[in-house]
Formats: structure tokens, C-alpha cells, sequence
């Protein structure tokens, strides 16, 4: 995976946190898994990632702009597997 990619994605404390990515991989490859919920997305990070693994999502944060999550969606062409959503992780409507 290219560097920018993984930077898009973890977008913070990328050395650690990316060496995630390798075990999280089987999990989201599992086709029990179409629809993902991604909590804390203000930036849209890990829903790109679940995004570029043909997976819908739904990015959410307890106040998302969905400007920011969109811009870096539209840059790697994933905008028509996404819906954006604000969602309180204490207290979620799913």
C-alpha cells in the first residue's frame, strides 16, 4: 500500500496504527461484513479504507462536517459506498 494511502487512512500515529491494516484485512474481507458503521470519522480515515474494500459505510462522528470525510472520499473515487451520519457512540440509533 502506498505511503499517502496509509497516511489518508490512520492519519494519525500512522507508524503505529498502521501495522493494524495487515490484521484487520481478513476481518473486513469477510463477506458477513457489507455494511460497516466507522464511529469517529471526523477526518473519514478508516471509512476510505473500508470503502476501498467494497464495503458500504456509514461515516459517522458525534458532529461530522462532511465536507472534510468527503473531499479525501472523492479523491479516491469511494463517495457512492458512503452515507454520512452524526451518531453518538454513547447512545447510537442502530
Amino acid at each position: 500500500m502506498k505511503k499517502e494511502l496509509v497516511n489518508d487512512i490512520i492519519q494519525w500515529d500512522v507508524s503505529n496504527w498502521s501495522r493494524l491494516l495487515s490484521l484487520w484485512q481478513p476481518i473486513i474481507e469477510s463477506e458477513e461484513h457489507k455494511t460497516v458503521l466507522a464511529l469517529g470519522e471526523r477526518e473519514g480515515g478508516l471509512s476510505l479504507w473500508m470503502g476501498l474494500n467494497h464495503k458500504n459505510v456509514v461515516c459517522s462522528d458525534l458532529i461530522i462536517n462532511q465536507k472534510t470525510p468527503f473531499k479525501l472520499h472523492v479523491k479516491y473515487n469511494i463517495t457512492d459506498n458512503v452515507k454520512y451520519k452524526e451518531e453518538d457512540a454513547t447512545n447510537l440509533s442502530y
